[in-house]
C-alpha cells in the first residue's frame, strides 16, 4: 500500500514490527511524507488530516499511520481509425510497401 517517511531532528528511532517511533524534542517541527506503492493513493493519516506532507510542530506524543486506497483506473478515450490499402507493392520475398489512406470513423 504506502510507507511513511520521516523528515525532522530526532534523539532516536526504534524499529518494531514494521513501525517506527521516533524521539523528539518538544517544539521541534516533524513533516511526514506518505508515499505510496505503485496502483495506491494516499487518503489521509489516522487523525483525518489530508495534507501530505504533513507538517507539525511536537508538543506531545502522537501515533499517527497513513492510510491508502487503490488508485481508481483512468479511463483510456480511443479513437478507431479505417485503413483502406490503396496499393501494396511486394517482392519475391514477400516484403515490400503498403500504401494506406487513413480515415477517421
Amino acid at each position: 500500500m504506502g510507507r511513511v517517511r520521516f523528515s525532522g531532528s530526532y534523539s532516536s528511532v526504534e524499529e518494531e514490527g514494521g513501525y517506527s517511533r521516533y524521539k523528539v524534542l518538544k517544539g521541534e517541527q516533524v513533516s511526514l511524507y506518505a508515499v505510496a506503492n505503485t496502483g495506491y493513493q494516499f487518503t489521509q493519516w489516522s487523525d483525518g488530516e489530508s495534507s501530505n506532507p504533513y507538517s507539525f510542530i511536537a508538543e506531545n506524543d502522537r501515533t499517527l499511520s497513513a492510510a491508502f486506497e487503490v488508485q481508481p483506473l483512468t479511463p483510456i478515450e480511443t479513437e478507431f481509425v479505417t485503413l483502406n490499402a490503396s496499393s501494396v507493392n511486394l517482392d519475391e520475398s514477400l516484403s515490400g510497401s503498403l500504401n494506406l489512406d487513413p480515415s477517421i470513423n
